[in-house]
């Protein structure tokens, strides 16, 4: 890409790959390092000279008290503070390039807030596990954290509902809409199937992702395990009846199945059309991975999407519509958000991007380029 500005105002020696680390390593920090990844983080930080002032960067944007604390433990803040003084590299920064070059390099914002509810199963599992039905819906913007009666979790994403039901010989879940993170506890008797739109995903005990769009298909994407994808004839809501969008009168107890089964690995991820075509299935890096996962730790991590497709997730998080004018709609974006408050987002881009914001009315902004 050429034209780029680099982010905060950094020196071209600073490769953009550097930040893209530094953004990974912040939000393993906010989830809490193992003791192997502060070994991996300790090395990571004295290969190059660059890095922990990359790192010392991002996690100033962020502004978070708690991964400030553990930066401490880890940098040597003052004398990097001090350096960053002498060099006019503080949070304010200089002039940037006519906005029709920006690169939007790094973006470390606030977004709207998250709810953490964590729900249990009381007395009676058996009886549960039986014949339970459950409804679970989050509201935009919220997040809830559900556990099963056999064990297994769900955390259920912005503006997400599904519905479970347990028998003897299976768990069944209906994702309704939104996007869900499972982690299934083992048990080969019980399979465990998700069905969303037109796909049925079953695992035995495994760690994945189903993502509904209810006019683009779905998304899976698998943590650890394997889950095995096949199609359905409708989709069957739990009391035995199609979705609106469906055909009328299947029964969800006999789902036809329509293809061949698919199976995804670790670290695999596949899509469907909303006409519940394959558009493709790939192999990705734990730090693609750790990207697409960031949502379970508040957080929305980009590395290279162009601007639009950015403010499409974020919207996912707000009742506000935020858009990009056209000439500014494919810009490349490498950043870490937090999903807590748009008026961040607005501020970071009037600050450091040279874009401005225009409220078109209450409920909608509108990004357009600096004149």
């Amino acid at each position: 890409m050429s034209g780029k500005v680099l982010p905060f105002g950094r020196s071209r020696q600073v490769p953009e790959e550097t930040y893209r680390q530094a953004c990974a390593w912040l939000m393993e920090l906010q989830a809490g390092l193992s003791p192997g990844a502060r070994e991996r983080l300790d090395k990571w930080l004295v290969e190059d000279a660059r890095h922990p002032e990359a790192l010392l960067d991002v996690a100033t944007l962020w502004d978070d008290l708690n991964v400030l604390s553990d930066l401490s433990k880890l940098l040597p803040l003052e004398e990097l503070a001090l350096r960053r003084k002498s060099t006019g590299h503080g949070r304010r920064f200089p002039g940037w390039a006519p906005a029709a070059s920006i690169a939007l390099a790094l973006l470390i914002v606030v977004l709207g807030g998250v709810m953490w509810v964590t729900l249990r199963p009381g007395a009676g599992v058996e009886t549960l596990l039986a014949s339970a039905e459950q409804r679970y819906q989050t509201e935009v913007g919220k997040q809830l954290s559900v556990t099963l009666p056999d064990g297994s979790q769900a955390l259920l994403n912005t503006n997400t509902a599904l519905v479970v039901r347990y028998s003897a010989e299976e768990r069944s879940i209906w994702l309704e809409r939104g996007e869900a993170y499972f982690s299934v506890a083992k048990n080969a008797s019980r399979p465990f199937r998700v069905r969303a739109g037109n796909r049925l995903i079953e695992a035995v005990g495994t760690a994945f992702t189903v993502r509904r769009k209810l006019s683009e298909g779905i998304e899976v994407t698998v943590g650890e395990g394997e889950v095995k994808l096949r199609g359905i004839e409708t989709d069957v809501s739990p009391d035995g009846k199609a979705d609106s969008a469906d055909v009328p009168g299947a029964q969800a107890s006999a789902p036809h199945t329509r293809d061949a089964t698919l199976s995804l690995g670790a670290l695999q991820y596949a899509s469907f059309n909303a006409q519940d075509s394959l558009i493709e299935t790939k192999k990705l890096s734990p730090e693609q991975l750790d990207a697409r996962l960031a949502w379970r730790h508040g957080m929305l991590l980009f590395q290279g999407e162009t601007l639009e497709h950015v403010l499409q997730e974020v919207n996912r998080y707000s009742s506000i519509r935020i858009e990009a004018d056209p000439a500014i709609s494919q810009t490349p974006v490498i950043g870490v958000f937090r999903v807590d408050n748009i008026d961040r987002l607005l501020a970071a881009m009037r600050e450091n991007f040279q874009i401005d914001a225009r409220r078109i009315d209450d409920d909608h902004i509108l990004l357009t380029a600096r004149r």
